[in-house]
């Protein structure tokens, strides 16, 4: 930590420091009641997100983005590949470790764009909706943006910054719903 409480990563970067009892106990109370607001606030914008989005969309249109959603929410799994919760586990973390696992994010961030972009007729033509190839060639930037935050949500983990990590996760969710909404309004009608 910073003077002010601030995070940085080399904040992150030090030796596993032994935490008392009390200390161990009130953060890990505090890590729970913060892991709940993010959870249920994140839950509760995106519903929110949801309901908006069926109605300008209607039920057909709907249904393509529900599929692009499928396929990007697995390929969301497929970026992150552990390595977030090794920076947080590492008992002695440096700068390279830092290094080495964003720049594997991103690089993994791009492919998995790459091929979203590329293989989205395939996608299409699998799940039988020709308006599947435009959504996903849209959302492609997803896998890219999301590997950006990769590291830095890890180190705030690691820093036990769940109050931070929170705010951001919901203020993300909130601020990434309208374009996000727009993108799959403007892909799914330029499709149809």
């Amino acid at each position: 930590m910073q003077a002010g409480g601030e995070f940085s990563p080399e904040s992150a970067i030090i030796e596993e420091v032994p935490l008392g009892a009390g200390r161990l106990r009130a953060a890990g109370a505090q890590g729970v009641k913060w892991s709940m607001a993010q959870t249920v606030g994140g839950i509760g914008v995106r519903l929110m997100f949801t309901f908006v989005l069926v109605r300008l969309v209607g039920p057909a249109n709907f249904g393509v983005i529900a599929q692009a959603t499928l396929y990007t929410g697995l390929v969301s799994v497929v970026l992150d590949q552990g390595f977030g919760v090794a920076l947080v586990q590492r008992k002695v973390l440096d700068r390279l470790d830092i290094g080495t696992v964003t720049w594997m994010n991103i690089v993994s961030g791009l492919v998995l764009g790459g091929l979203t972009f590329v293989l989205a007729p395939v996608v299409a033509d699998f799940f039988h909706t020709d308006q599947l190839a435009a959504v996903l060639r849209v959302l492609s930037v997803g896998p890219v943006i999301e590997s950006l935050g990769l590291v830095p949500k890890a180190l705030l983990r690691r820093g036990l910054r769940f109050r931070a990590l929170a705010r951001i996760e919901i203020a993300a969710v909130t601020g990434g719903g309208r374009p996000s909404r727009t993108a799959r309004s403007n892909a799914t009608h330029s499709a149809t």
